[in-house]
Parts: C-alpha cells; structure tokens; sequence
C-alpha cells in the first residue's frame, strides 16, 4: 500500500482515537466543515456530514480537496481523486459511496474481496448524536461509486 493511501487510514483511526466508535465534539464537527470548505459557519444538524468527514481525512493526509454539496470530494488542484463507477479497483485509502436509499461516503480501511467484505470507517452514523463507526457490514459488490486515491 502506497504512502498516502497509509496517512489517509491512519488520520481516520487517528480522528477517532484508534476506537470502533467515536462521538466528535462541537469544535471537532466545525472543523470538519470548515477545513473542507462545506461552510464557513461550521456543523449544522441539517446536513449530512459523512463525505465531509472523508474529505477532511483526505485533507489531513495531504491531498488539495474539498467538499462541495451536492457534488462530492472535488480536486483543487491536480488530479488526486478520480471518480470511477462501480467497486471495481475499491483499495484501502479511497473514499467509497453506496446508496441504500440515501447517500452515504466513507474510508476504506480494507477489502476482503473473497468475502466481498469491507471494513471502513465512517461518519455520520446516527441522526441522534453525532458519532463514527468502524464498520464490516459493507460489500464491495454494494459499491455505487468511489474516489480512487491518485498515488
């Protein structure tokens, strides 16, 4: 696994205080949105924040992107990310979107391809408390979209 692929997990582990599940605080929240440039004004309880969360990771392990709504992780400058269909390639370190009725990113923390499992770690993960989660409950075959990390 390249370099950057290995900062991107180790910030999201990193952000989390290396633990299955983490409740981000107010201040943690506002940087969130704010570093990523999803608002000025910091978290509001109005917008999902789990692609804004990714997007900070990435941030944080060095790559110029930000968030834009209703558009995803957008490019700064460079090519960093690449948008590719589908699960198809899903290695540790990108940023992977299903749609189970709603949208919703996360980080690849790895992929088991012969149980068509990942393990990832994702943001936003309940509608009454801010909090994030170590999750195994994603296929690969469930995959609608990813960003691939450019190395």
């Amino acid at each position: 696994m390249g370099y950057i692929r290995n900062e991107i997990i180790g910030w999201a582990k990193w952000d989390m205080n290396y633990e299955d599940y983490y409740e981000p605080t107010k201040e943690e929240l506002d940087s969130y949105f704010k570093t990523t440039g999803a608002s000025q004004y910091g978290y509001s309880k109005k917008i999902q924040w789990c692609g804004i969360w990714a997007c900070y990771i990435l941030r944080r392990a060095g790559l110029n992107v930000r968030w834009l709504s209703a558009k995803g992780i957008q490019n700064v400058t460079g090519k960093q990310v690449t948008l590719v269909s589908g699960g198809q390639g899903l290695r540790p370190g990108d940023v992977a979107v299903v749609n189970n009725g709603y949208v919703h990113h996360f980080i690849i923390e790895d992929v088991i391809e012969e149980y068509d499992m990942i393990i990832s770690r994702d943001g936003n993960q309940s509608t009454q408390v801010p909090c994030m989660k170590k999750r195994y409950d994603h296929s690969l075959s469930g995959i609608w979209y990813y960003y691939h990390i450019e190395e």
